[in-house]
């Protein structure tokens, strides 16, 4: 008897071991997923906002005045708070929605009433060509 106890407490004991060890194995490479996620994001982030993000600007001063471009560099963080939760899991607080809000305000407010004197030559035929 004490040798059919002995096996049937080692059958169980290596059966709830793989067990364990499956979900360790699952945890282990959700971990690693959310590190090579995480490192995307952060070069992704950093190759963006490095190389192409002036690119596209002294593209677009080719069509509009840096007058009403210059202000739009603002919306970096605006971005980066409305999209915190989605992308990184954080909420963001009652006084950066506030702040977002007044970013975006004025810019509106430059973009409409800013001084745009150096688009007085330029028609949306030249633009589109």
């Amino acid at each position: 008897t004490l040798d059919t106890n002995s096996n049937s407490s080692n059958e169980d004991s290596s059966n709830s071991n793989p067990t364990t060890t499956a979900s360790d194995h699952d945890l282990t490479q959700e971990r690693k997923r959310r590190g090579r996620r995480a490192r995307a994001l952060r070069y992704s982030g950093m190759v963006g906002m490095s190389v192409l993000n002036p690119i596209c600007c002294v593209l677009a001063m080719k069509y509009a005045s840096p007058s009403i471009l210059a202000p739009f560099s603002g919306l970096t963080m605006v971005w980066v708070i409305l999209f915190s939760k989605l992308v990184v899991g954080e909420e963001p607080s009652k006084l950066q929605k506030i702040a977002s809000g007044l970013i975006v305000t004025g810019e509106v407010i430059v973009a409409c009433f800013g001084d745009h004197t150096n688009d007085v030559d330029v028609s949306t035929k030249a633009v589109l060509n």
